[in-house]
């Protein structure tokens, strides 16, 4: 008998054993045709398990895709689509089998065409492929996808095929749109408000700003002008209390504790001097505004 050890990488991997009914020597050929065979076995054997483990993992894949809700398909290296899952199927309808061999383009909405010239760029180079556009639904209306696709490569780098996928985002893009329409809307709300109140605050004959608990103020309208006399600066850049009457004082101090406590203040009376030394009597309104 023989047997005819076989190795790969150094290490034994698998035996043939020969066995002839009489004792007998072997040739020098004889040997070299046993390690032939052996050697083919071996490359078969690897050829079957190879091509069983490919059958599982493409079984395993279309189990799965198969099994998910989003949009999954494959196409050649050229980009012509060969397969899609039951949902892709169940999306686009009949009109899919008339574009397994033919550009899928035609199943996107025509002014989103611009991504099939994207895809057209990347079956190109080879690089991912990643879009937003609507594709076409059995009872033509259009929904928005995300689509991905994947090359496939041999191991000298070649791309063999294209593995993609369609994520339905129609109701993320809806509700985007609504969002933005209503924050368009709310800014232009915002405007309007802000010019309204920048017209009341240049024509009203109020008296209107804001001070610090400083006792200084920091803005005010041009009502203060127009009825006291004095010019903005030589209003900001004194104490308030510079401005009313002494016998005043201890009054608007209490109104500005009270505010320092947080409390709003109505109603409250003082007299103020006018650039021409004349006295005017002013009620006031004032809030705090969590400054100080």
């Amino acid at each position: 008998f023989v047997n005819m050890p076989l190795t790969e990488h150094g290490g034994f991997v698998a035996l043939l054993y020969l066995n002839h009914a009489t004792a007998r020597s072997w040739s020098p050929e004889e040997l070299a045709f046993m390690r032939n065979v052996a050697e083919r076995v071996r490359a078969a054997t690897e050829r079957s398990r190879a091509t069983s483990a490919r059958r599982a993992s493409d079984a395993q894949f279309h189990a799965f895709a198969q099994a998910v809700p989003i949009h999954v398909w494959a196409v050649s290296a050229t980009g012509a689509l060969d397969w899609f899952n039951a949902a892709c199927a169940a999306y686009c309808g009949p009109a899919l089998d008339g574009v397994r061999s033919a550009a899928w383009a035609a199943l996107v909405h025509p002014a989103d065409r611009a991504a099939a010239e994207a895809w057209e760029a990347c079956l190109e180079d080879g690089r991912p492929y990643a879009d937003e556009f609507r594709i076409r639904r059995d009872d033509d209306a259009y929904r928005w996808f995300l689509v991905r696709a994947e090359p496939i490569r041999a191991a000298d780098g070649t791309i063999l095929r294209w593995v993609g996928t369609s994520t339905d985002i129609d109701d993320q893009k809806v509700t985007s749109a609504e969002l933005a329409r209503l924050n368009s809307s709310l800014e232009r709300q915002v405007e309007s408000r802000t010019r309204e109140r920048e017209r009341i605050w240049e024509t009203t004959t109020d008296l209107m700003g804001t001070a610090g608990l400083d006792g200084y103020l920091k803005t005010i309208n041009p009502a203060w002008g127009r009825t006291l006399g004095w010019d903005e600066d030589a209003l900001l850049g004194r104490p308030f209390a510079a401005l009313i009457d002494p016998a005043d004082h201890d009054e608007t101090a209490e109104v500005v504790r009270r505010l320092a406590r947080g409390e709003t203040v109505t109603g409250f009376v003082d007299r103020v001097f006018t650039k021409a030394g004349d006295r005017r009597t002013v009620m006031w309104t004032a809030a705090p505004d969590g400054e100080t």
